[in-house]
């Protein structure tokens, strides 16, 4: 780990406890910091306890200002978030069309100030027989429809984060047939505060797994940042005496994802000090350390759901259709410029009802891919496809692929 992403690293672990920092023996190279602590999100986080260090060891005027400028506005945007999810909540509420809050609007609470807890947007689940009374209900606050997938629905109001209103909370329809994971939630639904109003959320178990299914989620594609890490250190802490985490590593086998996830608490306590019971941690031996750290360093390059450079971002894509750690770059490329029907994301379904029409399916691909990633730059940068390799060698050993 570079001397500059530990020195983020000891800030940050600060910010969310609320203790005191260990300071740094020298100024460190703040411009890099703000720059790794804003592709990770959690530059709000920082900004309170940089403001309390010794003056010798504080940003430059100009910087701090900025900083500070930054802060009270992403502050102010979610404070403004937040009130318009709750009105959206208490029409819902009115409607009488059930919805769980997850992810951010939940997970913000656990925060020492959690208005610097940034979302990008609102996550919620409905369930899916209520799908066009919700479509009914937003349309009728001025959301508009936009993008939408197996799991989820994007809404867009101007001047507000969108919102995605989920039906599943597992990555797929086939993951979801393994436990019927989303439907027993409903059975286990708790009540939390978003601001002063009362909203359902998902019990402590269910939210426990399901911040491990999004955070594999993103780790199987471009990867995840230090906020997701920030979020499941703080909920598992806060939640230490209601986890059993006998019960949760015996569903999580069910998916494949309990040595990833025995990697990812490993991780949590060295970087932010998350106490755990030593039965809960992979065994010391020299290969798991070399994963764990590879997996440290893959999180720290990746910032927020791995889009810190476009480079990765376009890894990030071709990561989803590449099923072996031994295939050629080649071959690797062929499968995700032309996979088959049964790969192709939702927006491309029209190929799997009608396969005679995959080849317009490909091309509308390729046309999304040059023009949103930097694809070209990938495939002929010998640095990115090291990376890539490295990534899916990465995966292959904590069982993901």
């Amino acid at each position: 780990m570079q001397k500059n992403s530990m020195i983020l690293i000891k800030l940050l672990s600060a910010a969310i406890s609320g203790k005191s920092p260990v300071l740094p023996e020298s100024v460190p190279d703040w411009p890099v910091i703000y720059e790794e602590a804003l592709a990770h999100q959690v530059h709000t986080l920082l900004f309170p306890v940089i403001e309390k260090l010794p003056a010798e060891l504080k940003p430059e005027p100009a910087l701090l200002s900025s900083w500070k400028n930054d802060m009270l506005r992403e502050g102010t945007f979610q404070i403004q978030h937040v009130e318009q999810m709750v009105r959206v909540f208490q029409y819902f509420k009115e409607q009488e069309i059930p919805m769980i809050a997850l992810k951010g609007l939940i997970l913000r609470n656990y925060y020492p100030v959690k208005e610097l807890r940034i979302m990008g947007d609102a996550d919620v689940l409905i369930r899916y027989e209520d799908l066009k009374r919700a479509h009914a209900a937003l349309v009728k606050l001025g959301y508009k429809k936009g993008e939408f997938s197996e799991r989820h629905i994007v809404y867009t109001l101007e001047g507000f984060p969108d919102i995605e209103l989920h039906t599943l909370l597992t990555e797929n329809s086939d993951m979801e047939s393994k436990a019927d994971f989303t439907s027993h939630v409903w059975d286990n639904t708790s009540t939390e505060l978003l601001d002063t109003t009362p909203v359902l959320s998902l019990s402590v178990k269910d939210q426990t797994l399901h911040q491990i299914f999004h955070i594999v989620h993103h780790i199987c594609s471009g990867g995840i940042g230090l906020r997701q890490l920030c979020d499941f250190t703080l909920f598992t802490a806060f939640h230490a005496k209601d986890i059993i985490w006998e019960n949760i590593f015996s569903e999580l086998e069910l998916y494949g994802y309990d040595k990833f996830t025995r990697t990812l608490l490993a991780i949590c306590q060295d970087l932010f000090s998350l106490p755990l019971p030593d039965e809960l941690l992979p065994v010391e031996e020299e290969q798991a350390l070399y994963y764990r750290n590879k997996l440290t360093e893959d999180i720290l390059e990746a910032g927020t759901f791995g889009k810190r450079t476009d480079e990765r971002a376009a890894s990030r894509n071709i990561l989803r259709y590449i099923k072996g750690g031994k295939r050629t770059m080649i071959f690797n490329l062929i499968r995700f410029l032309f996979p088959i029907p049964a790969q192709l994301r939702y927006r491309y379904r029209y190929a799997k009802k009608y396969p005679f029409l995959l080849p317009i399916a490909w091309v509308h691909r390729g046309v999304y891919n040059l023009r949103q990633l930097s694809l070209l730059a990938f495939i002929w940068n010998k640095e990115s496809s090291t990376a890539y390799s490295d990534r899916i060698q990465l995966l292959t050993w904590l069982e993901l692929r």
